[in-house]
């Protein structure tokens, strides 16, 4: 028994090297804010500063815009605006995983939040909005989320929009397609209808709107892609090795299991350092069951090392 109990423990703490590695491989793409007119606040912290442009936004900050104010900010190619009268929070800014999935989710508390997805999502990417009432989530379009007296609005210029009612989980989520809207309140069903007239100039008005990336903007975020360059490279090295190592130690411990299982078949069969042989039938009977669980035991054991490893090639491999 404490012969599994010592590889068990071996499979925990590799299980656990694989948690921690996952989050190290994490690359965190910094916001910057593009453009700024009228009041812009950030709130970071407990405390409240004036937003300027070129400031870093990041997870944690409330972005607050006053009467006739609005921001531009770019996470990457991505762009936000927040139109006035708007408290926005960044609940997690732009993170690249080791699988090279990205994912981005802001909050509107109230007013109006636009947004422009210039890159087309994956199977694992997350662009989320969310609202008290509701929740959309992106596969690359360009779409407008309006949060005002418990109702939310949810407009769909280009792409594609999952929304949900937040605030009634169990109302049957819908997808907008172009051109169409969907408003949400609690406790009332989804109804896609046409974007109207009014709403889509207003939307390409915004889009419009929003200003070109400056130059000292994008020569940052091209520092940030070779730097993630770097590290993807330097990456697929560690993970190289990684394997390499695991496969070398994964043996080893194979080879432990299998040596230990024979000693102990062997005590089991009375044949260890001149032991006399089972005599009796009933004794070989137990013996041959003892030693059929003692094998079955040191299976188990081996594939639980070999599924670990293959799991732990899998992910490094996406």
């Amino acid at each position: 028994m404490r012969k599994i109990a010592y590889f068990l423990l071996i499979i925990t703490v590799l299980a656990v090297m694989d948690c921690k590695k996952k989050q190290d491989d994490t690359i965190i793409m910094e916001g910057y804010i593009n453009f700024i007119a009228g009041d812009v606040k950030i709130l970071f912290q407990g405390k409240k500063t004036t937003a300027q442009v070129g400031d870093v936004i990041k997870e944690g900050m409330t972005i607050q815009t006053g009467g006739k104010s609005v921001a531009d900010i770019y996470f990457g190619e991505n762009a936000i605006k927040v139109l006035e009268n708007t408290e926005v929070e960044i609940s997690k800014q732009l993170t690249i995983a080791s699988d090279n999935s990205e994912k981005a989710k802001y909050y509107v508390t109230k007013g109006k939040l636009f947004s422009r997805v210039t890159k087309k999502l994956a199977k694992n990417d997350e662009y989320i909005i969310g609202t008290p009432t509701s929740v959309a989530a992106v596969r690359g379009t360009e779409f407008l989320v309006s949060e005002e007296g418990g109702k939310s609005t949810v407009s769909c210029l280009n792409g594609r929009v999952q929304v949900e009612n937040a605030a009634t989980p169990e109302v049957k989520p819908v997808v907008l397609q172009e051109n169409q809207e969907v408003v949400v309140e609690k406790g009332k069903e989804l109804n896609v209808k046409a974007l109207s007239e009014a709403n889509k100039r207003n939307i390409q008005n915004i889009l419009k709107d929003i200003s070109d990336m400056r130059r000292d903007i994008k020569e940052r975020f091209e520092k940030q892609r070779e730097e993630i360059r770097k590290i993807v490279i330097e990456q697929k090295q560690k993970n190289k090795e990684m394997i390499e190592k695991r496969k070398a130690e994964d043996k080893e411990n194979i080879d432990k299991i299998k040596s230990d299982s024979q000693k102990n078949i062997d005590e089991i069969k009375g044949v260890v350092k001149g032991g006399s042989n089972v005599s009796t039938e009933d004794e070989k009977n137990r013996a041959n069951d003892a030693t059929k669980k003692q094998t079955e035991e040191s299976r188990k054991m081996i594939d639980g090392l070999k599924s670990d490893v293959d799991k732990l090639k899998s992910d490094l491999k996406k």
